[in-house]
């Protein structure tokens, strides 16, 4: 899931609750993510949210994710409220250095490669340097992770992890269902607060959202800029995603 059907996802959430409160907590939230240029929500063609520099959107917006030369991407969509309502959300984010400038560095990485193996060794390789930010481990990976039985009868399964008890479950829709005292104690929110609200709500980095994304278990160092003195750990479900938060006190 990109980060506009995310951003999507939860503004038709919100417009389902006829929550207008929820849907001005969405727009304040998406314009604080560094990778947002600009986003617009227009209701029967009248725009009722907008956020960023609306220079950056297209006149004529393609439906779906769409590239923008040289590294940005455009999001639209469209949901028919009913036989005379239509509400309409365009984004457009910015994604460093995109394709076009990715497609460069792999053409002078080869072309330098080969020149290497021409010229000085047929054994040379080249090597990229790994990312600090966010570390994946195979090794670490549960081979098949034990599913969630019932929300309500365990709503945390005994310490799955490494004893901690610092824990969201949050769905594959991104709704947070589950919540611990002590994650909502690092978060500075109560708990009920927390309780089914969306990720987006906590204006995750963009890392977060990749990782999710991707769906293999990860560590992020600073997944809520807000909030830069936690860490993470992702780990998937069966059911959705565990995100287990660890503080700078903690071990």
């Amino acid at each position: 899931m990109s980060l506009g059907q995310l951003a999507w996802a939860h503004l038709s959430y919100a417009e389902e609750l006829k929550d207008d409160m929820a849907v001005i907590d969405w727009s304040k939230n998406l314009e604080r993510l560094e990778d947002v240029r600009a986003f617009q929500v227009a209701l029967n063609s009248k725009v009722v949210a907008q956020g960023g520099n609306i220079k950056y959107i297209p006149a004529k917006p393609a439906p779906g994710v769409s590239f923008l030369y040289p590294s940005d991407w455009s999001f639209q969509s469209t949901s028919n409220q009913g036989p005379l309502s239509s509400l309409q959300f365009t984004a457009v984010f910015h994604s460093w250095p995109g394709p076009f400038f990715w497609g460069v560095f792999a053409s002078l990485l080869c072309g330098g490669t080969g020149m290497i193996l021409v010229f000085l060794s047929p054994s040379a390789s080249a090597s990229a340097a790994p990312r600090t930010d966010i570390l994946y481990g195979p090794a670490d990976r549960p081979s098949n992770p034990a599913p969630v039985s019932s929300f309500q009868d365990h709503p945390f399964p005994s310490n799955p992890w490494k004893g901690s008890q610092s824990c969201l479950f949050i769905d594959k829709t991104y709704v947070i269902r589950q919540v611990s005292p002590e994650v909502a104690g690092l978060l500075l929110k109560k708990a009920e607060e927390l309780q089914d609200g969306h990720l987006l709500d906590l204006a995750p980095d963009a890392i977060l959202l990749q990782a999710f994304e991707n769906g293999v278990e990860a560590k992020i160092l600073k997944p809520f800029p807000g909030h830069p003195h936690i860490s993470a750990t992702l780990k998937p479900d069966s059911n959705g995603y565990w995100l287990i938060l660890e503080g700078a006190n903690q071990v």
